[in-house]
């Protein structure tokens, strides 16, 4: 019906080198594979057999740990095996209210170079899964800055707590792959053309994200004041070209009346149908071609002011424009 089972062996795992991906085998005992998780509160197991049903299997203490709100790894070389385990106690910590304890934490922070070593797409996955926490995305986000995780990424990415703490409240209502456009957005809003060309290239995400990295660190050098200043049709044809989550990035790290200024847009400009079509204009004499894209974007923009707001309206531009 509606349960789902993952089913996994118990096994073994051996690193080659930091960052790679491991060499698995079968394991000889529940025992052994507990061994090789990353945190202690991952290391439990319930028997399902009915001799035994229901017995919990917890030789690493993660149960004490869990109560404590400790994040624990179980060996020295934990993070150097597998930095992906950085991003997921970063992930841990903020959902569950949790901290790593001391020696964990040191253990992380010597561990944070080999990230460079990890795949695009192994970096890119814990970075969106930590993009759809719920509510926890921001604590997540801070963590890794603090742990200087995000900076081995890439020097140019920083925590900006203003738009992280927006973050999860403004995405809520997104589909997982927007909700990662954005959360990429926030991450490079404001950084040079070439580095959020570097974050891309170091990620390889997919195209929308993509341009939503690159187009976030273009709208980031429009000033506030320019954003202000611009009448609503103005500021449209700054934003047009622009990706939706890239806009949606740069108005969480803005000022309140900015922030405005770009949800306006969204809601009501970026998607906003004129009454006449083309067609329509060039039965009213607008000549085909290049004329009639710029006669609607005349009538867009005068819709967007509020200077036609009926298709009647919109006609007697029309009109005024075949007068020329």
């Amino acid at each position: 019906n509606d349960l789902t089972l993952d089913l996994a062996m118990a096994r073994l795992e051996e690193y080659p080198s930091p960052g790679s991906l491991p060499i698995v085998r079968p394991a000889d005992s529940m025992l052994q594979d507990l061994a090789r998780r990353d945190f202690s509160v991952n290391a439990i197991a319930v028997s399902l057999s009915a001799a035994s049903w229901g017995e919990l299997l917890d030789p690493h203490e993660g149960r004490a740990d869990l109560d404590a709100g400790l994040i624990r790894a179980l060996h020295t070389a934990s993070f150097r095996d597998d930095p992906t385990r950085i991003f997921r106690a970063a992930r841990y910590a903020a959902r569950l209210d949790m901290a790593p304890e001391p020696e964990t934490l040191g253990w992380i922070l010597d561990s944070t170079r080999f990230i460079a070593r990890l795949s695009p797409e192994r970096v890119r996955n814990e970075l969106e899964l930590i993009f759809n926490e719920p509510d926890s995305a921001s604590a997540a986000m801070r963590l890794l800055d603090a742990w200087d995780a995000l900076s081995e990424i890439h020097p140019s990415l920083r925590y900006e707590r203003k738009g992280w703490d927006r973050f999860a409240q403004a995405t809520s209502e997104l589909a997982r792959r927007e909700r990662a456009g954005v959360g990429y957005a926030t991450l490079c809003v404001g950084a040079l053309d070439a580095d959020a060309n570097a974050v891309a290239a170091r990620l390889r995400p997919n195209a929308p994200s993509r341009r939503a990295i690159q187009d976030a660190a273009k709208l980031g050098y429009v000033g506030e004041d320019e954003i202000m200043r611009r009448s609503n049709s103005e500021l449209a044809s700054l934003l047009d070209p622009l990706s939706e989550s890239a806009i949606r990035g740069a108005a969480l790290s803005s000022s309140d009346a900015a922030r405005r200024r770009f949800e306006e847009y969204l809601s009501r400009h970026r998607h906003l149908k004129l009454h006449l079509t083309g067609d329509d204009l060039i039965r009213m004499g607008i000549q085909r071609g290049p004329e009639v894209g710029r006669a609607l974007a005349r009538l867009r923009a005068a819709r967007i002011d509020g200077d036609a707001t009926t298709a009647e309206d919109e006609r007697a531009l029309v009109r005024r424009l075949t007068a020329n």
